[in-house]
């Protein structure tokens, strides 16, 4: 008896252990951990590291916008994240969190999903508030405050490109998040 039960806590240690090596995500410098204020050097290197994944920056006096291509971030056609999407967000997470801690407490954050106009209009705005959301969810799970989120989804409203070319409708296809009053 005492041979089973050894052999079924030995089963259950090694499910376990198989559990915790299972295919995981890249992995990010860039971990929820991470002290904030960040130095000047290391917000340097988040802000490359961003900029290497299609995210754009926008400053407008205290507030600072950005801007993240849908296609980075989820499966074409799908609000699936991709395999490298976590790690993109930890570093979006990191870099608003630093940029919160310059500024009042309470200070809103506004993530808007932005679509193509390939599909219908209510399609559209689905999908745009399912790309906000779960963006929203992302960062809430890694460090931002709930009641300083502000989720919306506009569909194709206001393309920053044209949408009848591929190239312009993947730049419409677009995650903006605003931090600051």
């Amino acid at each position: 008896m005492f041979k089973c039960k050894s052999f079924g806590l030995g089963y259950v240690a090694l499910c376990l252990a198989a559990c915790g090596t299972a295919s995981q995500s890249p992995t990010s410098p860039w971990t929820a951990d991470s002290p904030t204020p960040l130095t000047a050097s290391v917000q340097q290197a988040l802000s490359g590291f961003l900029r290497t994944k299609g995210v754009v920056f926008l400053n407008q006096g205290e507030r600072v916008a950005l801007a993240i291509p849908a296609d980075t971030l989820f499966t074409p056609g799908t609000t699936d994240f991709t395999e490298d999407a976590p790690a993109l967000l930890d570093g979006v997470s990191l870099y608003i969190r630093n940029a919160l801690s310059h500024l009042p407490a309470g200070t809103p954050i506004k993530i808007m999903g932005f679509t193509d106009q390939i599909r219908t209009t209510k399609v559209q705005k689905r999908q745009a508030q399912a790309y906000a959301d779960n963006v929203g969810s992302y960062l809430w799970a890694h460090g931002i405050k709930a009641h300083q989120l502000h989720i919306h989804g506009y569909g194709s409203a206001n393309p920053i490109a044209d949408n009848h070319t591929p190239a312009g409708a993947a730049f419409n296809r677009r995650v903006v998040i605003m931090v600051g009053p």
